[in-house]
């Protein structure tokens, strides 16, 4: 009966989806069932050997430290939450109900994942804190429009990118559509430091902020902002904004005010342009940091603790949600800049072709030969005005008629340059006389050819040389 009372168990232990365990006094497993490898992936060798302290995530290392202390002096514990670390490096929340055997110095513990339900209680949280607290986001976002006692410093932006390239209203609805969420403060900062746009929408920031300018002592904007007295600045810009710009990725950091800034820097194309940011995380709320953040920024204490608790706590899962919308933000800047920027070099171009065109035309009229345009069958389609003028005609009226036929002949002329190049396609130079003027011309016919070698125009250039003609003919005796 022994032994079969022995096979059940051990069956209950092998097949049980349940993490169970006895564990010594000494921080190490001594055995495990097979649930643990399924769960976290590690082998039964590789959790046996290591303490599993070396398992606990470091933010529950304290807490499970003192569970152990607990049971090791005979307390059963229940309900005992903390995370293990999984083989690929995720983290797993288990529930753990433990018993102590003093003579043995051995703990029996049963383990159950409950990840999922975690999971699931975080979300509830989140709609139920979103639910609750819509009202008061509601009235919080009615603070936009708070100017600091020094001023706008968009102002001492004066022709940054981003700041002429968007429109205000737009930047600020796109930094209120993650602000909503958090009420904390955000930045858009051009690429040499700028701001294009600053909002502070909790008191916690506004006051902080307030502080840290005052400690600059000069009434100067400009001269406080590159004096490293502005701590809130220097957070803002030099250690988070600064940094994203230089090294083009996402910076995390704590501020000088106790809370969190998250910068990502803003790209136009596959070049930043600067960077947008804001604040996260509730200010701290022990007496000991308080009175060094109160030290630091020289403002009363019970001012700062008042300001501290006041502030609403966010859900992990609404930061994570406004870090999202941060970096679509950020997209959405980069896309309109992007394209303004292609707008403004299409119209550069568009002008500077324009300016070249007119150029050209003030060229091609100031010639005084004559210079004809005309397409691959011969046909004119436009002189310059010393064409005009020699041929006594209005412009446009020579469209779709050959050359030859403006001087009223039905047939080309014997000679012909441009008859030349329809066959050779190579420039051709000759003489002829012209009956009609009683005028020698010496004709220049050059070809304009596309990229297989087609004649698209012929540059006809008519030059006068009835007198060089006359100085050679022989005098009469």
């Amino acid at each position: 009966m022994a032994r079969e009372a022995l096979s059940y168990t051990d069956r209950f232990f092998s097949y049980s989806i349940d993490m169970l365990c006895i564990a010594g006094f000494d921080g190490y497993f001594k055995i495990i069932n097979p649930a643990w490898e399924k769960t976290l992936g590690w082998t039964a060798q590789e959790l046996l050997s290591r303490p599993w302290n070396d398992f606990v995530h470091p933010d529950d290392l304290e807490a499970t430290n003192l569970v152990k202390s607990s049971i090791a002096e005979g307390q059963t514990v229940f309900q005992f939450e903390n995370r293990y670390r999984c083989k690929d490096g995720s983290f797993k929340w288990l529930s753990w109900n433990s018993f102590p055997n003093m003579e043995e110095q051995r703990i029996y513990s049963v383990a159950r994942d409950i990840t999922l339900l975690k999971d699931a209680e975080e979300k509830n949280r989140c709609i139920d804190w979103m639910v609750n607290t819509k009202e008061t986001r509601s009235k919080e976002t009615k603070k936009k429009n708070y100017v600091p006692e020094y001023g706008n410093l968009t102002l001492l932006n004066k022709n940054g990118l981003i700041k002429q390239s968007i429109d205000k209203t737009l930047l600020t609805d796109s930094a209120n559509d993650y602000l909503s969420l958090l009420e904390t403060s955000s930045a858009i900062y051009e690429k040499n430091g700028d701001y294009a746009l600053g909002i502070f929408s909790s008191g916690w920031c506004q006051f902080m902020d307030r502080a840290s300018r005052n400690l600059c002592e000069t009434p100067e904007n400009r001269e406080a902002l590159s004096g490293g007295k502005w701590l809130c600045h220097e957070s803002c810009w030099t250690d988070a904004s600064q940094k994203a710009i230089d090294q083009n990725k996402a910076f995390d950091i704590e501020c000088n005010g106790g809370i969190h800034i998250y910068a990502v820097p803003i790209l136009a194309g596959k070049q930043v342009i600067g960077a947008i940011n804001f604040g996260y995380g509730d200010p701290p709320s022990d007496d000991e940091t308080l009175h060094l953040l109160a030290n630091k920024y020289k403002v009363d204490f019970t001012e700062l603790k008042k300001r501290a608790l006041s502030y609403e706590s966010r859900p992990p899962f609404i930061i994570g949600l406004a870090k999202e919308r941060l970096h679509s933000s950020a997209r959405l800047i980069g896309t309109l800049i992007e394209r303004k920027m292609a707008q403004d070099a299409l119209k550069e171009s568009q002008k500077s072709a324009l300016d070249t065109a007119r150029l050209l035309e003030g060229v091609f009229n100031a010639i005084p030969d004559i210079l004809g345009i005309q397409d691959a069958y011969h046909r004119m389609i436009r002189y310059n005005e010393a064409g005009y003028k020699s041929l006594n005609i209005k412009e446009g009226s020579e469209k779709n008629h050959h050359c030859y036929e403006l001087i009223g002949r039905s047939r080309p002329c014997k000679d012909c340059a441009t008859s030349i190049v329809l066959k050779t396609k190579k420039a051709a130079q000759i003489e002829k006389y012209v009956p009609e003027w009683d005028t020698w011309f010496e004709a220049r016919s050059y070809p304009i050819l596309d990229e297989k070698g087609n004649i698209t125009l012929i540059i006809e250039h008519l030059r006068d040389i009835t007198q060089r003609k006359n100085r050679k003919k022989p005098s009469t005796p």
